[in-house]
């Protein structure tokens, strides 16, 4: 896997298990698990390949990996009169920035669906 320099990053290596399909006398596989093997290591390299396309550049700063997450953000036409939506712009127009502490918690984490 290669960053946006073509510098490389990752070496990602699939590989399968074909102990359970020897065959005792030849000590190969045969020629129809081969096949099946290859196509699925073959799909298992392109989930791979797509998931890892998704890991931010391993050169960026972290000023640059949150650049993302600080652009601004517009309403959706459906939601633009929402109470929600009518907050956040209370804080924009203050010219604030949005931060955790204008929010609180639906409920507090740990407590729940933990089983106690």
């Amino acid at each position: 896997m290669h960053d946006q320099k073509g510098e490389l990053q990752y070496f990602i290596g699939v590989q399968l298990d074909g102990s359970d399909h020897l065959e005792p006398l030849r000590n190969r596989l045969s020629e129809q698990t081969e096949q099946q093997s290859t196509k699925l290591v073959k799909v298992t390299a392109e989930n791979v390949d797509e998931a890892v396309r998704e890991l931010p550049d391993a050169n960026l700063r972290p000023e640059d990996l949150w650049a993302i997450h600080s652009q601004p953000v517009f309403p959706r036409p459906h939601k633009r009169d929402s109470p929600s939506w009518i907050a956040i712009q209370k804080i924009t127009s203050r010219a604030e920035k949005v931060g955790l502490h204008h929010f609180r918690p639906i409920r507090p984490l740990g407590c729940g669906d933990t089983g106690r």
